[in-house]
């Protein structure tokens, strides 16, 4: 419930206004005016909600300043191309996210809604208008950038391009059974090796609670970050081999070898799907920064606190060619 109370407020703060609050002009967009309550209430609540605390004058309260604004000024001067083009959100894909909210806050009707928001300092009428100015905003943005295309050509030439992201360190894949005492250790060791299933074992005597019913895997594991004792313990078995029983504070340990995975890159067919996704991101980030871009070059803005401006100057997103 809190998430949800904080998301409504960081989308309903940047047009609300409040008449207690004296208030001065921080940045105007063609017109538009956004003021210091505004950025600064969004950034109490970003704060908040990453349950951390910066001083005014910290570098990472002034970062977070000009996040707020290029985010404000992004926001407004799409809304404001979407309003010259006479985009408008129909009314049902509106009420659609209405009753999204409306199951989060577990209210079914816009009476019961209005009544919860008000607990938040909201209301039904300012949340409205600010999630419709948000669709707006993402499905204008959704029309104007186009989907790039990415080819399995492109991802190949990716990943060779960049092969020391794909290298893989060595990995193992171990089962384990705990046990009190090592003659039992011992015994079950015999059983492993005489054919008895590892895993039937692990359920039938192991002590380790989290693997138990798994029949004592412990996944795929990273052989630089196991301990030196258990890295001793297996690194001659192959797979299907048993470990010799290791002591620990907890008990003995016997290990199974279900398969050792040789450092290496990582098959390219099996990083492609990831890569066409990573291209796509990419692709889509260079559009939205260029569109960006045109629309402030033909925009009139202006900060006018001069704190802010300084830390949208010096930490603000650059959107150059």
């Amino acid at each position: 419930m809190k998430k949800i109370a904080v998301l409504l407020l960081l989308l309903v703060l940047p047009l609300a206004l409040h008449a207690e609050k004296i208030m001065q002009i921080a940045c105007k967009i063609n017109g538009d005016i956004v003021t210091d309550y505004q950025i600064e209430a969004i950034v109490k609540e970003l704060m908040r909600s990453q349950d951390v605390y910066y001083l005014p004058d910290s570098e990472e309260y002034q970062k977070i300043v000009a996040q707020v604004l290029d985010n404000l000024m992004n926001d407004t001067l799409v809304f404001q191309a979407a309003q010259a083009d006479d985009m408008k959100i129909p009314p049902p894909m509106l009420q659609e996210e209405i009753d999204k909210i409306k199951q989060g806050f577990g209210v079914d009707t816009d009476e019961a809604l209005n009544e919860r928001l008000k607990r938040e300092g909201l209301t039904l009428t300012s949340l409205q208008e600010s999630l419709e100015r948000k669709m707006t905003v993402q499905y204008y943005l959704h029309n104007q950038l186009t989907e790039p295309v990415i080819t399995d050509k492109d991802a190949r030439a990716y990943f060779d391009a960049h092969a020391d992201d794909f290298r893989r360190p060595e990995q193992v894949e171990l089962a384990m059974i705990l046990v009190a005492d090592q003659g039992l250790a011992d015994e079950i060791i015999q059983q492993a090796k005489a054919g008895t299933a590892f895993a039937d074992l692990a359920k039938t005597h192991s002590l380790h609670e989290a693997t138990r019913d798994s029949g004592g895997s412990l996944g795929t594991l990273t052989v630089t970050d196991m301990s030196a004792d258990m890295r001793e313990h297996v690194k001659d078995l192959q797979a299907g081999g048993i470990s010799r029983p290791l002591a620990t504070d907890d008990g003995y340990m016997i290990l199974e070898m279900r398969e050792r995975i040789p450092q290496g890159v990582v098959p390219f067919d099996q990083e492609r799907k990831k890569i066409i996704e990573l291209l796509r991101k990419k692709e889509l980030n260079k559009k939205y920064k260029t569109f960006i871009r045109d629309l402030r070059q033909q925009a009139i803005i202006s900060i006018e606190i001069e704190a802010m401006r300084q830390a949208f100057l010096q930490y603000g997103e650059k959107y150059e060619e």
